[in-house]
């Protein structure tokens, strides 16, 4: 699979996450060991971190603090 599809797929399962279960949080450690468990493809640390700063440009996460430690959840209506 191509880097493209392969962070579309990460996209849909993040967004498909965060549907299911709206009030979840959590660090791309996190994110990657549990989101993304039912992909059944190790994540790519980098690649992951692409697609959620990407998710949250398009204002679908919110990103809360910096670093290693930063929270990504779904993003609350203003």
């Amino acid at each position: 699979m191509d880097p493209r599809q392969r962070e579309a797929q990460l996209s849909a399962a993040v967004r498909d996450y965060i549907s299911a279960y709206p009030f979840s949080m959590d660090t791309v450690e996190g994110i990657a060991n549990w989101w993304m468990s039912g992909t059944g493809a190790a994540v790519p640390r980098r690649m992951l971190i692409r697609v959620l700063d990407r998710l949250v440009q398009e204002g679908v996460l919110e990103k809360i603090g910096s670093g290693p430690n930063a929270l990504y959840r779904r993003r609350r209506a203003v």
